[in-house]
């Protein structure tokens, strides 16, 4: 669990499945992502959110998708919570509360 919990992207990437959309677009998750490391619109930092997205994909989903905390559907490039899952919350939720609300990793 904790393997899971120990990288900010995969911090992010739970962060929106739990409070924001359940499922969300792989896309969706890089902007989100790209914003809350950078500070700016996914717009405006084009080249951050490709490597995130390609991060997100190559080294991030797959630990999570083994693990049953996320599912990812890649016809559709979409994700979202698994069965494990439930067993994160309370740990994404400190996590959210000490990075994300408290301004923590910006």
């Amino acid at each position: 669990m904790f393997t899971n919990l120990g990288h900010q992207l995969r911090r992010y990437l739970l962060y929106c499945l739990f409070w924001d959309t359940n499922p969300m677009s792989l896309p969706r998750v890089a902007d989100q992502a790209v914003e809350w490391q950078t500070g700016k619109p996914a717009e405006a930092v084009v080249d951050e959110r490709l490597e995130i997205y390609m991060a997100l994909y190559h080294d991030h989903l797959p630990g999570l998708v083994d693990d049953d905390v996320i599912s990812y559907h890649q016809d559709e490039d979409v994700v979202e919570l698994d069965t494990a899952a439930d067993l994160f919350e309370p740990y994404v939720r400190q996590a959210f509360q000490d990075e994300i609300n408290t301004g923590g990793s910006r």
